[in-house]
C-alpha cells in the first residue's frame, strides 16, 4: 500500500482518467434517453407532420378551385360571349352553323382564360345545339350529350360549380387518358335561359403541383390522397390503389381533413415500419456519430494537458523577451484564475520596467544637452561673433560678396545654435536656420541645392522643437545625389488637419526603395532600447540616427501620436512629415 501511495502519477494522467470519465457517461446516458424518447415520438411527431400536410394542401386546393370557379363566371362579364352563345341554344337535331367571326371572337376568349395557366389542359364551352367551342385546333367542333356521361352530374348542378370526377372525353382525338375537370352550366344573366356549360379540363400534374408545392419533398413511404364526395378517387387517378385499406390497417398512421368549400377529402398515409426503420436507421448512425465524437473527445481530452499549461509557457516565452532587453511585450493570457493574475502581474512589472527605461533614456537626453551647453559655454561667443564680423568686413572691402554671405550665414547658424540652447523656436526661426545652411552647404556643392520654403507666413509663429528641420537637409546631402553634378531641390510645406501642424520635407533626390522605407521606419520607431541607441554629440551618426533622434525628442515631448513619418505616396525622391501640436506664440 505504501508502494501505491509513493507511485507518481502525473497531473496529466489524472487529467486523462478524469476527461475520459466525465465524457463518456453523459454520452452513454443521453444516447439511452436520446433513443428511447425518439421512439415514442415517432408517432406523433409523423401524425402532427401529415395533419399539418393535409390541411395545407387542403388551403391550396380551395384556393386553386376558386380561382378555377372565377374563372368560369369571366364570360359573364363579356357581353359578345353571350350573345354568340345565345344564337345557339337549340337541340342538338337543330344544329346552327356557327360563323367565322364567331369562331375568332371565341378562340380569342377561350384563350384569355388559358393564358399564362400551365394547370388548365383546355377550356371549352358547350352549346346546347351541339356546337363546341375550343382554342385548340385539334378539338372536335361538336359534341353528343350521349357520348359524355359526366355532363348528368353538371346538369343536376343548375348553374353551382362542380368537379367533375375522372372521365374520358370524346372530342379529344386519339386520347385514352382520363382526364379531370370543373364544369358549370351557363345561363343567360338577364333572361335566365340556358346557354350551355362551360367546362375546364385540368392536366395530369394539376394537382401535383398543389401538393407538391404543401408537402415539399415527401419521404418514399408518404401517399397522398383526394377522393370526392362520393370516396371516388381523384387524386391520383391513374392508380389502382385504394386508400380506404390504408386507413383501416394498423401498420399506418393516417390524416383526412374535408373541404367544407369542395366536399373533396384530403387523406395523408405514413407508414409506421417505414418510419421506424429510419428511426433504426437514425439510431444506429447517431451510435457510429457518438463513438466518433467520443473518440475525438478522448484526443481532444489529450491536447487538453497541453493547453492548461500553454499559458505557463507563453508567460516563460515572455519572460525571456523581457531578458533580452524587449520591454514592449506584454502577455495575452486573459483568464480568471490564478494564471491570469499572474499574467497580469507580470504586464504591469513590465510596464514599470519600460517607464523607468524611459526614464533612463530621457536622462541619457538631458545628459546631452548639458554636455552639449557645456561645451558652448566653453566657446565665447562675443569672440567668435567679433571675429565672423571682422572677416565679414575684410570681404565687402574687397568686395567678395559671396564671402560676405556665407560668413553672415555661418553666424546667423551660430547664433541660432547658441542662443537659448535647445528647446523651441518658431518655425520662422527654423526656417530661417535651414535657409542658411542650405546657403552655405549650396557653396560647397556648386549651387546643386536649392531650398523651395512653401510655408505659409500664418504659420511663421508656430511653436516647434528647436533643429527638427535641419537633419533631413542633412539627411539629402548625404544620400540624395545620384551624381556629382545633379541638382536637387528640397521644398517644405506646413498645413493645419484639426489641432495639429504637419510639415512636409521632400526631395528631388535619388529616394529610397519601399523595403528602405520600411527599415527605415522601423528603426525610427523602435521603442525597445532607447538610450542605447543614443550617441555623443560629436560621434559620427549612422545612417538614420539623425532622424530617429527628431522622432524621439517630438515622441519624448508630445507623446503619441505626434512624431516622424515616411511618405510613401512619392514616386521620386523621398518625403518626410512631422506632426507636431499647434502651439502659438504670440508676435
Amino acid at each position: 500500500m505504501k508502494q501505491w501511495d509513493k507511485l507518481f502519477v502525473p497531473l496529466r494522467a489524472k487529467f486523462m482518467v478524469l476527461f475520459m470519465a466525465l465524457i463518456t457517461i453523459p454520452y452513454v446516458i443521453s444516447g439511452i434517453v436520446t433513443y428511447q424518447g425518439y421512439m415514442s415520438q415517432v408517432k406523433v411527431s409523423a401524425t402532427v407532420n401529415t395533419t399539418q400536410m393535409t390541411e395545407q394542401i387542403r388551403i391550396n386546393l380551395d384556393r386553386f378551385i376558386k380561382e378555377m370557379e372565377r374563372l368560369s363566371l369571366g364570360l359573364y362579364y363579356d357581353n359578345e360571349v353571350i350573345n354568340i352563345l345565345s344564337k345557339h341554344t337549340g337541340d342538338e337535331s337543330r344544329k346552327s352553323h356557327v360563323s367565322f367571326n364567331d369562331q375568332q371572337k371565341m378562340m380569342l376568349f377561350i384563350s384569355s382564360l388559358e393564358f399564362d395557366r400551365p394547370e388548365i389542359r383546355n377550356v371549352v364551352l358547350m352549346s346546347p345545339d351541339g356546337n363546341l367551342f375550343s382554342s385548340k385546333s385539334k378539338v372536335s367542333n361538336t359534341w353528343s350529350e350521349a357520348s359524355e356521361p359526366w355532363i348528368s352530374d353538371v346538369k343536376l348542378s343548375e348553374g353551382e360549380f362542380v368537379i367533375v370526377k375522372p372521365h374520358h372525353t370524346h372530342y379529344y382525338s386519339k386520347d385514352d387518358n382520363p382526364t379531370i375537370s370543373v364544369a358549370r352550366k351557363i345561363y343567360d344573366p338577364y333572361s335566365y335561359d340556358y346557354l350551355g356549360m362551360i367546362k375546364i379540363d385540368l392536366t395530369a400534374g394539376a394537382f401535383q403541383s398543389l401538393i407538391a408545392y404543401a408537402s415539399g419533398k415527401p419521404n418514399a413511404h408518404d401517399k397522398l390522397y383526394l377522393l370526392d364526395r362520393d370516396k371516388q378517387l381523384l387524386y391520383p387517378y391513374l392508380t389502382s390503389e385504394e386508400p380506404l385499406l390504408y386507413m383501416k390497417n394498423d401498420d399506418y398512421l393516417t390524416a383526412s381533413v374535408v373541404s367544407d368549400y369542395t366536399g373533396i377529402q384530403v387523406v395523408g398515409i405514413a407508414s409506421v415500419i417505414d418510419m421506424q426503420q429510419d428511426a433504426y436507421r437514425l439510431v444506429r448512425s447517431n451510435l457510429f456519430t457518438s463513438g466518433a465524437a467520443l473518440l475525438l473527445a478522448y484526443l481532444l481530452a489529450l491536447l487538453t494537458s497541453n493547453y492548461l499549461v500553454k499559458p505557463i509557457h507563453h508567460l516563460r516565452s515572455k519572460m525571456k523577451l523581457v531578458q533580452n532587453g524587449s520591454f514592449t511585450v506584454r502577455s495575452t493570457v486573459v483568464t480568471n484564475d490564478e494564471i491570469g493574475v499572474l499574467s497580469g502581474g507580470f504586464n504591469n512589472m513590465v510596464a514599470e520596467i519600460e517607464r523607468l527605461v524611459r526614464e533612463v533614456y530621457e536622462t541619457k537626453l538631458r545628459e546631452r544637452d548639458a554636455e552639449l551647453s557645456a561645451l558652448q559655454s566653453q566657446i565665447n561667443p562675443h569672440f567668435l561673433y567679433n571675429m565672423l564680423e571682422s572677416m565679414n568686413a575684410v570681404a565687402m572691402k574687397h568686395r567678395v560678396m559671396e564671402l560676405s554671405d556665407l560668413i553672415s550665414d555661418l553666424g546667423a547658424l551660430l547664433r541660432y545654435t547658441i542662443h537659448n540652447q535647445i528647446g523651441s523656436a518658431t518655425l520662422r526661426d527654423e526656417l530661417q536656420f535651414v535657409e542658411a545652411y542650405v546657403e552655405i552647404e549650396s557653396s560647397r556643392l556648386d549651387n546643386r541645392l536649392l531650398l523651395t520654403n512653401q510655408v505659409d507666413s500664418s504659420f511663421e509663429s508656430c511653436l516647434v522643437p528647436k533643429l527638427i528641420l535641419q537633419p533631413f537637409v542633412e539627411n539629402v546631402i548625404e544620400h540624395g545625389f545620384a551624381s556629382t553634378s545633379a541638382r536637387v531641390e528640397v521644398t517644405i510645406q506646413a498645413w493645419m488637419e484639426e489641432d495639429d501642424v504637419w510639415i512636409r520635407i521632400s526631395d528631388t533626390g535619388i529616394g529610397m526603395t519601399d523595403e528602405f522605407k520600411s527599415r527605415l521606419e522601423e528603426r525610427m520607431q523602435r521603442r525597445d532600447h532607447l538610450f542605447t541607441e543614443l550617441v555623443a554629440f560629436d560621434d559620427k551618426r549612422g545612417k538614420g540616427v539623425a532622424l530617429r533622434n527628431v522622432f524621439q525628442r517630438i515622441r519624448i515631448r508630445y507623446g503619441e501620436p505626434y512624431g516622424v513619418q515616411i511618405d510613401y505616396s512619392v514616386e521620386s525622391g523621398a518625403a518626410f512629415l512631422l506632426r507636431l501640436p499647434f502651439q502659438w506664440r504670440d508676435k
